[in-house]
């Protein structure tokens, strides 16, 4: 036997069968696996494990995401980079083996692959720049459901976001046909995710919670909207109409492109790895604007389980 696959059978071995099992995927940001350990351990009110895929590719990177899973104690498994240069799951013509979509999924279904599909309870996709902001139970979500998670639609089919979904792995069948991959169905392209359609489609009888959600565009002034601004602040009327408290105010007055899944329970920074090319100075508004929201949320937050 060789050694990767000892290595294999011991790292599923130390998974934590029994406990709500949660899968986050780091390219870069380290930071932002130190917020998503302080909420869960500071907001979720189950008894978890986080466990960080590493698909950092650079080395600078690869070992910051490394030191800060070993210092805060975090399980982290490296996803071998080979995988990225060929034709990991099935690819059609003219798309690119390094795309963003294209690397996430590959990470997401080695992550499901080699471990996550071997899981005896709940296992909970976590996109690398999602955060939980309240408390709440994955468990007590998924007591009538089989899946909890954000739903995809593109006009002609709908599918499951792997950023943020609950999967209750004790009552899904044939959960290893479940695939989260990108490309093409019938010739339409999808987004990474997308083969989740066939999935609901072939497994009709599961029951399925799909995820409220909001982005900030939904907040934007008639003439922000119109010159598509990337930030508002002369909504406060409507942001305070919908319940809103100053916090939450504050930061969606001054964060841009952002969403909420859950009435708000999960906050979704968007494009934390950069692949869209911000700036630095955008990061550093969008950033100082989350840190605050973050830092209230953990002053709020009160852990059910010691």
């Amino acid at each position: 036997m060789n050694k990767y696959i000892i290595t294999l059978f011991c790292v599923l071995g130390q998974l934590a069968q029994g406990k709500v099992l949660i899968f986050t995927y780091a390219f870069n940001r380290p930071d932002f696996i130190e917020v998503q350990h302080n909420t869960l351990e500071a907001l979720l009110e189950d008894e978890y494990e986080l466990v960080v895929f590493s698909d950092a590719k650079s080395k600078g990177n690869a070992q910051s995401i490394k030191d800060t899973c070993e210092r805060l104690g975090i399980k982290h498994i490296p996803i071998p980079q080979d995988i990225h240069k060929r034709a990991y799951l099935e690819r059609w013509p003219g798309e690119r083996l390094d795309a963003p979509a294209v690397r996430n999924v590959n990470a997401v279904m080695y992550s499901l692959y080699n471990y996550g599909f071997d899981h005896d309870d709940i296992l909970v996709l976590f996109d690398s720049d999602l955060f939980l902001i309240k408390p709440l139970s994955f468990r007590k979500i998924l007591q009538d459901y089989d899946i909890a998670a954000m739903q995809i639609g593109n006009g002609y089919v709908t599918y499951l976001w792997h950023g943020l979904c609950c999967l209750n792995m004790k009552t899904l069948p044939n959960i290893r046909t479940l695939n989260f991959n990108c490309g093409k169905i019938d010739g339409k392209p999808i987004d990474a995710g997308g083969h989740s359609y066939f999935y609901l489609r072939d497994n009709p009888d599961i029951k399925v919670h799909f995820f409220n959600y909001f982005h900030t565009v939904h907040f934007r002034c008639p003439s922000c909207a119109t010159n598509d601004s990337l930030i508002c602040n002369h909504n406060l009327d409507l942001l305070q109409s919908k319940g809103f408290d100053n916090i939450m105010i504050d930061f969606l007055q001054n964060a841009h492109n952002v969403e909420c899944f859950h009435d708000a329970s999960f906050l979704h920074y968007r494009g934390g790895t950069n692949w869209n090319h911000r700036t630095a100075g955008y990061h550093q508004r969008k950033t100082a604007a989350f840190k605050k929201l973050i830092a209230h949320a953990l002053s709020t937050g009160q852990k059910k389980h010691t």
